[in-house]
């Protein structure tokens, strides 16, 4: 009897070792966005989540790998008739959390995937994406002034305090970009205008250096705030942004054409109008040339 007892009972231990992870499609439909907050790297959606599981599947639960479900806002909203074929269907309104990053501003594009994560580990269950061609975000769900846009849905591995086990997330990807073109427009366009006067300065003569630097001087002041107007919108950031070293390129360009203003002037006060001609013709190239490595070097480097 005893024998029998501890047959059955490395049995079901066996089978016990032997049994596969449940493994649960997902799928996930965006029907709303809204609350974008870039200083904080939060927004929130009103999602639609669609969970296939195998038959005989054990209850399971998730929640929001990046963020959290409004309290309240979790609903179930399985029919019979699927729950019946292993379907779960819930609506949720759910807070986001992303990493902003405006290292590309005026052309940056923001990360806004949303990753759910199973609380049974992978030993018990696994997801797996439902692709398709079809879009998974509604045509009312976008901010003003972004583009928004998603890619297919992948699944990976996460773990918490313990390296070893592993709980399976799933990703669906959200990307939101700036128009090109406007952000062109609105902060590069004004800046090109500037730098042309700036340049068009060196063509100023000798006999109207006063002028020439009131050109100058007059751009740089302009430039400057219109730095502090273009990039007022972002938050609080410890590095540069692409629009930052174009400003800081244009500031070089500026000065460069300044200081030498100043010396053609400094060599006409004293008479010496040999070397304010010299310097004038090399004003010509020098400006323009020294210009364009100092955009080049600001490119290369953003």
């Amino acid at each position: 009897m005893k024998r029998i007892v501890f047959g059955l009972f490395l049995v079901a231990a066996a089978s016990a070792l032997s049994a596969e992870p449940a493994k649960v499609k997902v799928d996930v439909y965006v029907v709303n966005v809204s609350k974008l907050d870039l200083a904080s790297g939060k927004y929130t959606a009103n999602l639609e989540l669609i969970f296939t599981a195998p038959p005989g599947t054990k209850d399971f639960k998730f929640e929001l790998l990046n963020g959290e479900f409004e309290p309240g806002k979790l609903e179930n909203t399985t029919e019979p008739e699927e729950a019946a074929q292993g379907i779960k269907t819930y609506k949720a309104v759910a807070n986001v959390d992303f990493d902003p990053d405006f290292s590309r501003f005026p052309w940056d594009a923001q990360d806004l995937s949303i990753y759910v994560v199973a609380e049974g580990k992978t030993d018990e269950i696994i997801f797996e994406p439902v692709t398709g061609e079809e879009s998974s975000i509604a045509e009312r769900a976008n901010f003003p002034g972004w583009k928004i846009s998603h890619g297919q849905p992948t699944v990976s591995e996460t773990s918490y305090q313990h390296p070893n086990e592993k709980f399976s997330v799933y990703e669906f990807p959200i990307e939101i970009s700036r128009n090109p073109l406007a952000s062109f427009m609105k902060v590069f366009f004004p800046l090109i205008i500037m730098i042309l006067l700036s340049l068009l300065a060196v063509f100023v003569g000798p006999g109207a250096i006063a002028n020439r630097l009131t050109i100058v001087t007059g751009t740089l002041l302009g430039a400057v705030m219109f730095q502090l107007n273009a990039t007022s919108a972002l938050p609080q950031i410890g590095y540069l942004t692409l629009a930052d070293k174009i400003f800081l390129a244009t500031y070089i360009s500026f000065l460069i054409n300044v200081g030498i203003t100043m010396y053609m002037w400094k060599k006409n006060d004293a008479k010496n109008e040999e070397a304010v001609k010299k310097i004038y013709k090399l004003a010509l190239y020098l400006v323009p040339g020294a210009s364009l490595v100092v955009y080049i070097l600001a490119i290369a480097l953003a």
